[in-house]
């Protein structure tokens, strides 16, 4: 299909396999790949590495077919950024990237970052010996919705729980590991299930956990109670976190 439409110019963002369509596979003019992130084994996804690894910048580039780099942009990895933050980051400076080759004009060349090891493996689970602010750079790492988050596992049962932030982690070692409460940890109540809360997108989401700060266990995953905003009778959508109660 991309032979037949003759097209000035071809940009492919490959998957994590890195698998390229057949039409791009041999080199040619106008044919370009955007690569972003740093491949890692086992990484899920091209933002997990540059978290987890602790690395200062992402880096963003467009090759040739034949694998020149032709331009690239570093973005700057923040100490609180998650994967989907920084799929956000890339995204932009690959349409920078994009539109730079599309008006024909210089590319920026951004400076090459230092390489790390490739024997790196990245691990599928958090480990209970880890220091916190590893579990944090793993957590943050593998938040990529609608993907699931981080999992951890309890020994005694080998049941295995989700961790979408730090309050979930420690929640998990006080009430699951029974390890008691932790300095600086204060236990707070909730919405109770009549009330509804508005996400980004406008709809309505139920929050029904008693404790929202107790990880959810894998066994038990499912979706949460939405209703679309239309759902409640206004054209109008409710403001981020506005509340309706009833």
């Amino acid at each position: 299909a991309l032979a037949s439409f003759k097209a000035d110019l071809t940009v492919c963002v490959p998957d994590i396999s890195g698998k390229l369509p057949k039409a791009l596979e041999s080199a040619g003019t106008g044919k370009y790949i955007i690569r972003a992130g740093s491949e890692m084994k086992g990484a899920p996804w091209p933002e997990f590495a540059p978290i987890w690894q602790q690395e200062a910048s992402s880096r963003v580039s467009v090759l040739a077919v034949g694998g020149d780099e032709v331009g690239a942009i570093n973005v700057h990895v923040g100490k609180e950024d998650t994967s989907i933050s920084l799929r956000a980051k890339h995204a932009e400076a690959a349409a920078q990237l994009v539109a730079a080759l599309v008006d024909g004009g210089v590319l920026p060349k951004a400076e090459k970052l230092s390489p790390f090891p490739d024997n790196r493996e990245a691990p599928k689970t958090i480990g209970l010996d880890w220091p916190e602010d590893t579990v944090d750079r793993f957590v943050r790492a593998s938040i990529f919705p609608p993907h699931d988050p981080a999992v951890i596992e309890d020994p005694a049962t080998k049941e295995t729980y989700f961790i979408e932030n730090m309050e979930q982690y420690q929640q998990f070692r006080i009430k699951v590991l029974d390890e008691g409460k932790k300095e600086g940890v204060t236990q707070k109540s909730y919405a109770a299930d009549t009330h509804w809360y508005s996400n980004v997108g406008g709809s309505i989401v139920k929050m029904g956990d008693s404790d929202i700060h107790m990880p959810l266990k894998t066994a038990d995953k499912k979706h949460k109670a939405i209703i679309p905003g239309a759902a409640i009778g206004s054209r109008k959508k409710l403001r981020m976190n506005e509340p309706l109660i009833g």
